[in-house]
């Protein structure tokens, strides 16, 4: 069953109207052509009471006349409202017409060249209900244009930081786009590992207030983005100057309800609306990659460490093994390597069996870590062997460093169960300095000769190699 249509226009003040019909301007010209006739029809009668021989005038060629000059009047101002106003609303109506064609045609091929403000904006040359109309259809014009910005801005972070899986490489692509965006002098990445919140990264900005402070631990735990008041101390450097910022914005990161960190921007003015909007339409696309990134970091720490001592594995003490050799070839500065065995361990699994044998490898392992300096890499390399790579450190550094891991091991008691022992370490050590070997392999035999010297010699003990200092022909 199907209903006519009805034609209903509403006034300002919420009261229907019916229309008479489909057209605005046909309604317009009845309406015109209707006041005419009746202009037409009561201007002699006007005429009767105003004249005192108006009464002459009461005759049907008057009447017709007086109808006629009426009924031209209203088509004459139809005729001008239908080119004044016509054409004033033909070019909104065709404005709109090309804006819907453009945004079909970005929508099928991506070119957005076409819907631009400046392309499709009207003037507004008038003070009245079409200036109005004007100005907002480039307000609907300027707004579609931002918004199709803003999408494309979070289209082109998202895809940007899909290619990194490195961690402080994603902190860095992140922080370094949106402080752009956003104006920020400053900013920083923290992570939530084993319940302690770290800095992956930060950008001209001195954290030793900052990254204990509770308020940001709070605001991380929260999913909305919160503006915090700082505390005196806290203070960005920059290449130039240090200053005060206005406020700390705090970018909670989460997925799933976990909450994985938050980005920290100091900025030296307010956050505008739309940094709020571009920050929050972001938060979900930053939280999936940092996920990501955090993973891969998670899986690539397991396929390298190995399980029992936690330590790294052989495969990837061989592979940074070839970085460091690399760069020390490159930069000539000093590579030191020490290598070390636990002495009569077989005996020791032999005597105890072998889950003491893994209590001594787990706690020898533990005492020479805690004397590492920072960026030096523990490797177990097989067995009860292992191997550390020490970044420049000389001949001096690298004997001082195995001297006092020697000498920790063999003060450490082990325990277990009713049983207690003392181990002692042998280790062959050397520094190398881009000289006197082609490959990492032969620093490898180098310090494993070295090594087993000092087993022959009568272990607990270091032997150092010497290597040449200048390149040999």
């Amino acid at each position: 069953m199907s209903f006519p249509e009805q034609r209903v226009s509403v006034t300002e003040d919420g009261v229907s109207r019916q229309r008479i019909t489909k057209r605005v301007f046909w309604d317009l010209a009845l309406w015109m052509g209707g006041f005419g006739v009746l202009t037409g029809l009561t201007f002699p009668i006007a005429i009767t009471l105003v004249l005192p021989q108006g009464k002459a005038v009461l005759n049907p060629w008057f009447f017709t006349l007086s109808v006629l000059a009426g009924v031209s009047v209203g088509t004459v101002n139809f005729l001008l409202a239908h080119r004044v106003v016509g054409a004033r609303l033909k070019r909104l109506a065709s404005s709109m017409t090309g804006v819907t064609r453009s945004l079909e045609h970005a929508q099928m091929t991506g070119d957005w060249s076409g819907c631009s403000s400046d392309l499709c904006a009207l003037d507004v040359d008038s003070a009245d209900e079409f200036g109005e109309s004007a100005k907002a259809f480039n307000a609907l014009v300027l707004a579609l244009e931002e918004a199709h910005s803003f999408e494309n801005l979070i289209y082109s972070l998202s895809s940007r930081l899909a290619e990194y899986l490195d961690l402080e490489e994603l902190a860095a692509a992140t922080l370094s786009f949106l402080s752009s965006e956003i104006g920020a002098d400053a900013s920083a990445l923290f992570v939530v590992r084993d319940g302690s919140t770290e800095l992956v990264k930060g950008q001209n900005i001195r954290f030793s207030a900052l990254d204990s402070l509770k308020l940001i631990e709070t605001a991380i735990e929260s999913s909305a983005i919160k503006i915090l008041d700082l505390p005196r101390e806290v203070v960005v450097v920059t290449s130039l100057l240090s200053f005060r910022p206005v406020s700390i914005v705090v970018v909670p990161v989460h997925v799933g309800g976990q909450a994985l960190g938050a980005m920290i921007f100091a900025c030296n003015s307010r956050l505008s609306f739309r940094h709020t909007r571009l920050l929050e339409a972001l938060q979900p696309a930053i939280s999936v990659t940092l996920i990501n990134a955090i993973s891969h970091e998670r899986f690539q720490r397991l396929a390298a460490v190995d399980p029992l001592t936690g330590t790294y594995n052989r495969r990837f003490g061989m592979g940074r093994l070839g970085e460091e050799f690399s760069r020390t070839v490159r930069d000539k500065a000093p590579l030191g390597l020490i290598a070390f065995d636990i002495d009569f361990f077989k005996k020791v699994n032999d005597t105890h069996g072998h889950l003491f044998g893994d209590r001594v490898l787990k706690a020898v392992s533990d005492a020479v870590r805690k004397n590492l300096r920072e960026g030096d890499v523990l490797v177990r390399v097989g067995g009860e062997e292992f191997l550390i790579i020490a970044p420049g450190a000389g001949d001096g550094d690298v004997e001082a460093l195995a001297e006092r891991i020697r000498m920790n091991v063999e003060t450490q008691k082990i325990r277990y169960g009713d049983t207690e022992i003392n181990v002692t370490i042998s280790l062959g050590g050397l520094s190398f300095g881009g000289y006197g070997a082609d490959t990492p392999e032969e620093l490898l035999e180098s310090v494993d000769r070295a090594l087993y010297l000092s087993k022959e010699t009568g272990r607990n003990k270091l032997s150092m190699v010497h290597a040449p200092k200048s390149s040999f022909a």
